[in-house]
């Protein structure tokens, strides 16, 4: 589980990083860095979506575990989506910013939740 905590904690600090170099970049984003962000992103999320199958198979998951694992999953594909939107609108989106500011530190916060309760056990 170490292994896994180390992946994530490394593979969020990375997609957060790209983020904070693209908004530093400002508009129009350059397409590399955008790429890898986006990569990272996705990443993370089917990384750790492989983790809960492993973890469900293995009947790690109790209810509680699958609520933050369900919210985390679903502020995690949230985020994704704000940041397509972002990539994708033209001129100022304000509300896709906000969002996108907003929902990936939700969804490490509920990741975090999750990993706690697993590792308690």
């Amino acid at each position: 589980m170490q292994n896994v905590l180390l992946i994530v904690a490394v593979g969020i600090a990375a997609v957060f990083v790209t983020g904070y170099s693209l908004k530093k970049l400002g508009r129009p984003f350059k397409t590399l860095p955008l790429t890898l962000h986006k990569l990272l992103g996705v990443g993370v999320f089917i990384y750790l979506a492989v983790t809960v199958v492993r973890l469900a198979r293995a009947g790690s998951l109790n209810g509680l575990g699958w609520g933050l694992c369900l919210l985390a999953g679903a502020l995690f594909l949230a985020a994704l989506a704000s940041g397509g939107w972002l990539a994708a609108a033209k001129g100022e989106a304000r509300l896709a910013e906000t969002l996108h500011r907003i929902l990936p530190r939700l969804a490490v916060i509920a990741t975090i939740a999750w990993f706690y309760l697993l590792i308690r056990r």
